[in-house]
């Protein structure tokens, strides 16, 4: 019995991040993707991200590349939810790909991308996607369910 316990102790997934958005004090101003403003002060840095496609033992080439590092801000307000988000490489072999600038183009089929989801009742349900590549060019999706489903 102790070992099936064992056993299952060492499959619970950790507990996900969280983060806890600031409210907005002032205007934001213009959206232009500008971080050092002072309204995005109000924000902390999350934690930096970590990739999905891989994990520590995966292979390289399904791990992003030393030197990549991404993170990110949120302001709220009666109105938006703003997301700021800093992607950094300072490395030789990986390049940024950005070749969409149709809204709604499929750039999750080769743009270098972020993607932000957002579930306001926390049901998987109804819930939205926003991505945006390098030239800023969005991609949007509403789901009823989840992908699985």
């Amino acid at each position: 019995m102790l070992s099936g316990l064992a056993v299952l102790a060492a499959h619970t997934p950790p507990e996900p991040r969280s983060y806890t958005a600031a409210r907005l004090r002032g205007a934001l101003g213009p959206l232009d993707g500008d971080l050092t403003k002072p309204a995005w002060a109000q924000a902390a840095w999350s934690s930096d991200f970590e990739d999905i496609r891989g994990t520590p033992d995966a292979p390289a080439d399904a791990q992003p590349p030393a030197g990549c590092r991404t993170r990110f801000k949120m302001l709220w307000d009666d109105n938006f939810l703003y997301v700021g988000a800093l992607l950094e490489y300072d490395g030789p072999l990986y390049q940024i790909e950005a070749s969409f600038t149709e809204r709604n183009a499929p750039i999750y089929q080769r743009d270098s991308d972020i993607e932000v989801f957002v579930d306001a009742d926390a049901t998987c349900h109804w819930y939205e996607e926003l991505e945006l590549n390098a030239l800023n060019t969005p991609w949007n999706l509403l789901l009823d369910r989840p992908y699985m489903d």
